[in-house]
């Protein structure tokens, strides 16, 4: 006969029981806070009741006491309104002044006398006292603390007394007429809803508003009676109540945890370490390369944590062959993951910087392979003292035979480009070049530029590659070219030329097809409306091409990026004042500062300031450390930038990145006998932001303010 057992579902029923006794300990605590609730409804309500009362007070009064109230606010206002302008600004001698002169218009002389006194002003005064009498015995009534009758100055958002409930006579006419305070957002909202009442209330103070309606008071002002109602000893009685509750409800958790420790103890933990000690040595030897046998954790308990043991153990068999069928190619496996990085390493390697800047030219450029190594490549070199051209190209495939046709590729235009000067000739040259032994069928997809650096005169040439989005005079639309036929597919194919004059902050924008054809989950294309988007938004290049990246990948959600991308981007630079300065020394920082502060003479001086302390660091760092293997040269290149300038420090020094230091203040210098080095971290935090890149055999520092 089978033994009975107690499985993990009746452990698991006898710790919901103590979970039970848990959850009736919490819905006391949260009896507690309904009734906290409740309680601060009804001192809420004793606040919006107060101030009904008082209210009707005024509002039912008979028509000669109406008048009389009117005639209070009024002349208070007629006072007031002579300081109201400059209140803030009036000196405490000058307040009494203007408090005293209201008060003996209000209600005659403080001592009582009869000279100056008047049977008006004797009327006012009384009802005045009549008013304040009343308003206490509503407070006492309704067991409200405080409240008070104000008067809102709205132009001006100022609270002016006329009486508070919680002091004596004396003290209120001692007080009337004064600015107490400015109004909070919210009794500034509940007068400009014209709402006639409104309750606030927070953790410290509950608070009723109640509108006034006189029916003679000057424009621009506006009366209202308030009720307060302190919370702190309610709050801290309440606190108290809570308290209790969470210390009886931790005694009971922490007695049913006892409870529990020791049931667990006896029926799960014992048998469970022994499953978790076995499992922990079969792992160990996996991880030593040891030989693995089979471990019998010997539990003895008759419910699923046996039955665990027993898999696991089967499981052990199963592992035990799989890993020696696996240790068989693993080896394999590894020397060709590693040949595939180091040919991806050097594959990015062989490309330039994503960042390049020369005159009046700003390179921007960004690459993402689909995988480890990719077909896509971007390139761009000089072919004259003034000429500069840039490729982007696209071989079909992907992996490892694509990078290999794309080695050949960019070495077959550049050599071209340099041997040929019409763009025609350096096409038909790679084009049979590539086409030769291709028994695969690799082809390329390619744009050519040649750019002159003086005249902006683009000289063009494609080859079945997207169309580059083209940004002047702030439209940016798709270049106009002819296709053409793509390279290493047709011997003796003649490709045509084109050319386009740019100018002074042109851009270019030229993709792969990864770009525009990425798709989401959807299957919906990126498109090229989306990538026309993002170019005509404001911002530099590269701010454009990580913006799209960012798109992009929201766009494309989870799904996986099938293809290579690559983006690169050309700009002409508009107004860009350069230095040039051979053999620096120390004292180049003081020609320099003066041609730069020359330049941006229209610039605000705080920021000119802070240029002048970039540029001493940013030299000095250069001809401190700087080591050229030819004559040292230094160009400093300014861009206004919409007055907000860009400072761009190049010198052909060895590869050196400033930045990579880090911040650093003058104490932690000292701390760690570091003598200098602070010159970088006084650049960051005058500026908005850096950028450094290694590129064309020179340093390039980027300061934006």
């Amino acid at each position: 006969m089978k033994k009975p057992r107690l499985g993990l579902l009746g452990k698991i029923m006898i710790l919901t029981g103590g979970l039970t006794i848990l959850t009736l300990s919490a819905s006391l605590i949260a009896s507690v806070l309904i009734t906290s609730k409740n309680k601060k409804d009804d001192f809420i309500d004793s606040c919006v009741n107060a101030t009904n009362v008082i209210e009707s007070t005024f509002t039912t009064a008979s028509a000669e006491k109406a008048e009389g109230f009117e005639s209070i606010i009024n002349i208070l206002i007629e006072n007031y309104s002579a300081v109201s302008k400059t209140y803030d600004s009036l000196t405490p001698q000058q307040i009494t002044d203007y408090q005293n002169n209201l008060r003996i218009q209000l209600f005659g002389p403080a001592d009582g006398s009869a000279i100056g006194m008047s049977y008006d002003r004797a009327l006012r005064k009384n009802y005045y006292q009549d008013a304040l009498i009343n308003m206490q015995g509503v407070c006492s009534t309704y067991s409200v603390p405080f409240s008070a009758f104000t008067l809102y100055d709205i132009t001006f958002n100022r609270a002016i007394t006329i009486s508070k409930s919680n002091i004596s006579l004396e003290d209120n006419l001692t007080s009337i007429g004064l600015a107490s305070s400015k109004l909070d957002n919210d009794e500034i909202a509940f007068f400009e809803s014209g709402r006639a009442s409104q309750t606030f209330s927070d953790n410290d103070v509950v608070y009723a508003y109640k509108r006034v309606a006189f029916k003679n008071i000057i424009p621009n002002y506006a009366c209202f009676v308030q009720a307060e109602y302190p919370l702190a000893e309610f709050n801290k009685a309440n606190n108290e109540q809570i308290l209790l509750e969470l210390l009886i409800t931790v005694g009971s958790g922490i007695f049913l945890v006892i409870i529990y420790a020791i049931f667990a103890r006896i029926f799960l933990i014992k048998n469970i370490k022994k499953l978790s000690l076995s499992t922990d040595t079969f792992v160990e030897k996996m991880k030593n390369d040891e030989t693995l046998e089979i471990i019998d954790s010997k539990v003895n308990s008759n419910d699923e944590v046996k039955d665990l043991s027993n898999k696991f153990m089967t499981m052990q068999e199963q592992i035990i062959t799989y890993v020696d069928n696996i240790k068989t190619a693993k080896s394999k496996e590894q020397r060709f993951l590693t040949e595939v990085g180091i040919a991806s390493k050097i594959q990015l390697e062989s490309l330039p910087a994503g960042t390049f800047f020369d005159r009046n030219l700003e390179i921007r450029a960004l690459i993402q392979p689909a995988k480890m190594v990719g077909g896509d490549f971007y390139d761009y070199f000089y072919t004259g003292n003034n000429r500069i051209a840039f490729v982007i190209a696209d071989v079909s495939g992907k992996g490892i035979p694509a990078s290999l046709f794309m080695m050949r590729a960019k070495e077959s235009i550049k050599s071209a480009c340099n041997s040929e000067k019409n763009l025609s000739d350096v096409f038909f040259k790679v084009n049979n070049s590539l086409a030769v032994n291709n028994k695969e069928g690799f082809f390329v997809t390619a744009f050519l530029g040649v750019l002159d650096l003086t005249t902006f005169k683009l000289d063009y040439i494609n080859a079945g590659h997207e169309r580059p989005f083209y940004k002047h005079n702030g439209d940016t639309k798709q270049l106009m070219i002819n296709s053409n036929f793509v390279l290493g597919l047709e011997e003796d194919f003649r490709f045509e030329q084109e050319e386009v004059q740019l100018e002074k902050d042109d851009e270019l924008f030229l993709f792969t097809d990864g770009l525009n054809e990425a798709i989401n989950h959807k299957q919906e294309e990126y498109g090229y409306s989306r990538i026309q988007n993002m170019l005509c938004k404001d911002g530099n290049i590269k701010e454009k091409i990580n913006d799209t990246i960012k798109d992009l990948e929201s766009f494309r959600g989870e799904e996986e990026q099938f293809d290579d991308i690559t983006i690169f981007s050309i700009k002409i630079r508009p107004e860009v004042h350069v230095i040039e300065i051979d053999n620096p020394s120390y004292q180049t920082i003081e020609e320099v500062t003066n041609r730069v502060d020359e330049y941006l003479c229209d610039v605000d001086l705080e920021t000119v300031s802070k240029i002048n302390v970039i540029i001493d660091e940013a030299i000095n760092n250069i001809v401190s450390y700087g080591k050229a293997k030819t004559n040292k040269k230094i160009i400093v290149q300014v861009e206004k930038n919409n007055g907000h300038p860009i400072i761009i420090f190049i010198d052909n020094s060895h590869p050196f990145n400033p930045l990579s230091i880090g911040n650093r203040t003058v104490q932690e210098n000292l701390d760690a006998g570091i003598v200098g080095g602070l010159g970088v971290s006084i650049i960051r935090s005058i500026s908005k932001e850096t950028e450094y890149v290694y590129s064309n055999n020179r340093n390039i520092l980027i300061v934006k303010m």
